[in-house]
């Protein structure tokens, strides 16, 4: 006894056996390689990481220098108003 939507008698529908069903197309997928997916993910995750840390963190080596600079200065301003002995009593 056939049923709607299958070619074989039994309990499985045709596209279990490979063969299209009856009512629908069935499409085979592309065939892919799941550890160049993973890795491609990974490579993905990564750079946006990176870039994440790049806004985050990264500066021009003038920003950098300026800053050093910057602090320099305000630890010798700081130093320069600091009470000697003579000055505390």
């Amino acid at each position: 006894m056939k049923r709607k939507g299958h070619l074989r008698c039994g309990k499985f529908p045709a596209r279990f056996w490979g063969e299209p069903c009856r009512t629908s197309r069935f499409e085979v997928g592309e065939i892919v390689n799941l550890r160049r997916v993973r890795k491609a993910k990974a490579r993905g995750k990564a750079e946006d990481q990176a870039a994440q840390n790049r806004i985050a963190f990264g500066r021009t080596k003038a920003e950098r220098a300026a800053q050093d600079l910057e602090r320099q200065q305000r630890t010798r301003r700081l130093d320069g108003h600091l009470l000697t002995e003579r000055e505390k009593t």
